[in-house]
């Protein structure tokens, strides 16, 4: 294990919580489990090799670049400058001309949110799943443990400028899930996602709550 974390170092572990809690694993330590356990170690390499298409420190450190400078956030805030500018009437005439079921729901999703993402747009989504996957190098030993702060700093820090608290940054990252599975509205779905956010946001003894976003 790589020791107690100081509260800065909390904060940005926990920038990657909503990911690592749906996987049943703690934003406590740097590491996502115990380094110790070989045969974990392993199974966590093939897994992000079959999800994420990376084996070496390069493809590592590539797919970290996209996450933080583009991600999906940029296609979202490319389609929500688009979309947004129009009035409610002029929205739905322009919606039922996009004959893809897809993009229709994802253009939905935008709208829904333009209030509350109109600056942040769905850059949680990238900055959670990026400081996820510096933790996942860090623990199949594709990064030292310094280079896995100094991979999570900066975003941590993008973070913290363009976001006013946890709770907006976690509805960004739900958001940003939604979009990325093909924008549901699903009530069953948005329940179970923001469901975990809503638990994660009130819990007296969570990390976002003992944890000021300002810190």
């Amino acid at each position: 294990m790589s020791g107690m974390l100081s509260d800065k170092q909390r904060r940005m572990v926990n920038l990657s919580a909503l990911l690592a809690e749906m996987n049943g694993l703690t934003c406590d330590n740097l590491e996502l489990a115990d380094r110790s356990d070989e045969k974990q170690i392993i199974e966590w390499r093939r897994t992000m090799k079959r999800d994420w298409g990376i084996e070496t420190k390069q493809e590592l450190l590539d797919m970290l670049v996209w996450l933080r400078n583009d991600g999906h956030n940029e296609s979202y805030r490319r389609m929500s400058q688009y979309w947004n500018r129009f009035s409610e009437p002029q929205f739905m005439h322009e919606l039922r001309r996009v004959q893809d079921e897809k993009l229709q729901r994802q253009i939905w999703l935008c709208y829904l949110h333009r209030s509350v993402l109109r600056r942040v747009g769905i850059a949680a989504w990238d900055y959670g799943r990026h400081v996820y996957l510096c933790r996942w190098g860090y623990y199949t030993d594709l990064l030292t443990e310094t280079e896995t702060w100094e991979q999570i700093e900066p975003v941590a820090n993008d973070a913290q400028k363009i976001f006013d608290s946890w709770e907006q940054y976690g509805i960004s990252y739900v958001v940003g899930r939604l979009y990325w599975i093909g924008g549901s509205i699903a009530e069953s779905v948005c329940e179970g996602f923001f469901g975990q956010l809503n638990a994660m946001l009130r819990s007296e003894n969570g990390a976002w709550q003992r944890l000021g976003w300002h810190l």
